[in-house]
Parts: C-alpha cells; structure tokens; sequence
C-alpha cells in the first residue's frame, strides 16, 4: 500500500467534515491516486464516529450546488471507486457526501465484514445528520450500488414518512438477495465451524477492462469474505424480504 495513505495513519489526523480544518498531506496523495480531484470543485476529508467505528467520510463541492449527492458504496468497495458518479453529480451542480462503511476503505473496522446490518444503517442515519449539519442543498438525492443500495431501500421503508429533505433514488444493482443465495447459505453453515474467512475471489464484473485491471491493484481492496459478513447477510434478508 502507498506510504501516503496508510488508512489508519490518514484517519488518525481526520476531524468531522464541519471542522474544516486543514488536511495532512496524505490526504491529498489519496485523492492523486483515485483520481478524485475534479477541476472547479473542492473536497474535504473527515471523520465521524459511529458505534465504536471510526468512518471516514468525504464532501466535495460545486462552486454553488444546487442540490446534494449522498453517495454510499457496495460490498468491498470505498469512495475511491465512484469518481465517474462524483464527476457526474458535479456536473449537475450538486454537492456530493459519502463515506467508506466500517470495514472498507479507510474508515475502521474488521475488512469487509460487519456485526449487524443495523451497524451500516446507523452509519447512513449519522450521514445524513452530517449533511444537516453542513447545510448542505436540498434536496438530497440518494444513491447506492449493492449494498450501498440495500442501506438506502432499508433507510426508506423504516422511515414510512420520508425526510422532507430527500429528493430522487438512485439504486444501482440493489443488495436484497443475493444470486445462488440457497448454496451460499447451505456453504455458510457449513464452513462457519471451521473458518472464519474465505479467501476472495476477483470476479469479472464490468465491461471496462482499465477498471478491472485497477481493481486488482486497489491497496484498500479487501482479499477475503468474513464468514461474520455472510452470517449478518442471512439475518438481514429475511427482514427486508417481508
């Protein structure tokens, strides 16, 4: 991994986005190797603490945003890989928010793995009070892809009456059972005595073969499946099922 952002390292000297303090150099070499500086916007990193995770969090803006992006990234992805998204909602004059879920990218927590999937719904309510308590533009357009979109479908049918606030859903490949999920859960049990990770395995899941490529030399991917993510997966789905 580059020696200029060492998650732990970068997230150390993070505060909350509405500090707006100066960032450490590492922020700057994390954004250069992402690709995530956009010509005309500015971007912060911060950090928000969330049921004993410390989540890294991340805003950029327009020169006069009309409206905010609140952006949440899939299973074994972060912020770094949505740039194309970031590009295209800046284009349209909104602000964008997101973080890395616990787990994933630079925020903390065990890789790629978590408790409960009430754990990430608390992250996203902690997100949107962040955008409250930035005045960020409303309305506030939401957007998630697999699990990220799982998050937001979750958020909407436990809040029967939505915030005013929000404005159009976005959902990517939406997480609400997963392909050959019977074999996944029949594999689970059996393995759960005896491992608690499985070795991940790169799938060829987009057409844009430059992706593939980076995705494969990613320093923030996570290598392997925690059986504790596919054990938190098997309680969630029945819930959302009904």
């Amino acid at each position: 991994m580059p020696e200029a952002f060492q998650p732990d390292l970068l997230r150390a000297q993070l505060r909350p986005l509405a500090a707006a303090q100066a960032e450490p150099p590492e922020a700057q070499a994390y954004r250069q190797f992402f690709r995530l500086n956009f010509p005309g916007a500015t971007s912060q990193l911060g950090r928000m603490e969330v049921g004993g995770y410390e989540v890294v969090t991340q805003l950029w803006l327009p020169p006069a945003p009309t409206a905010t992006l609140v952006l949440q990234h899939g299973y074994y992805d972060h912020m770094g890989l949505y740039g194309h998204v970031i590009a295209w909602a800046l284009g349209m004059g909104f602000a964008v928010l997101a973080c890395d879920l616990p787990g994933h990218g630079l925020s903390s927590g065990t890789r790629a793995s978590i408790g409960e999937f009430s754990e990430y719904q608390a992250v996203f309510q902690r997100l949107l009070n962040e955008a409250a308590g930035l005045h960020l533009p409303e309305p506030w357009h939401l957007c998630g892809q697999s699990t990220g979109g799982a998050i937001i479908i979750d958020f909407l049918l436990r809040n029967v009456q939505p915030w005013p606030q929000v404005g159009e859903i976005l959902l990517l490949a939406p997480l609400v059972r997963p392909r050959a999920w019977g074999w996944s859960q029949l594999s689970y049990r059996v393995l759960k005595p005896f491992v608690t990770q499985i070795p991940r395995r790169f799938s060829p899941n987009s057409n844009d073969a430059e992706f593939l490529a980076f995705i494969q030399t990613d320093p923030l991917q996570p290598l392997s499946l925690p059986t504790a993510w596919v054990g938190a997966l098997s309680r969630w789905v029945p819930k959302i099922e009904r």
